[in-house]
C-alpha cells in the first residue's frame, strides 16, 4: 500500500484578515471576521461531529487519558463530612485517571 503525504502551505495572514474577505454587512452576513471565525469554527464541528470513526477515537481518547480532578466550594468544603456519601471517592479527588473510573 502505497501513501502519498500531502502538506498544506503556510498563509502569511493571520485568519482574521483572511475572514475580512468573508464580511458582507449589506448583504445581511456576517458583521465582523470575529463572527466569520466563530460561525467556521461552527461549522467544522459540526461537520466533525458527524464522523463516526473521529467520534469513536474521541471517546476512546476520553476514555483512556481523561484525568478527572474535584475541589469541593467551601459549602461542599463544610457540608461533606465523613458521613457524606461522597466524602471517599469525590471530596477531594485530584488529577485521577478516568480509567478508575471513580464516579460511577
Amino acid at each position: 500500500m502505497d501513501h502519498k503525504q500531502f502538506f498544506t502551505e503556510d498563509q502569511n495572514t493571520t485568519p482574521l484578515v483572511i475572514a475580512e474577505s468573508f464580511i458582507n454587512p449589506n448583504a445581511g452576513g456576517l458583521s465582523s471576521p470575529e463572527d466569520a471565525l466563530s460561525s467556521a469554527r461552527m461549522i467544522l464541528a459540526m461537520e466533525l461531529g458527524k464522523d463516526p470513526q473521529l467520534r469513536q477515537l474521541a471517546r476512546e481518547r476520553f476514555r483512556t487519558g481523561a484525568v478527572i480532578s474535584v475541589k469541593p466550594t467551601e459549602k461542599g468544603a463544610h457540608e461533606i463530612d465523613d458521613q457524606h456519601p461522597y466524602a471517599v471517592s469525590l471530596a477531594y479527588l485530584l488529577c485521577s485517571p478516568n480509567s478508575h473510573r471513580a464516579i460511577a
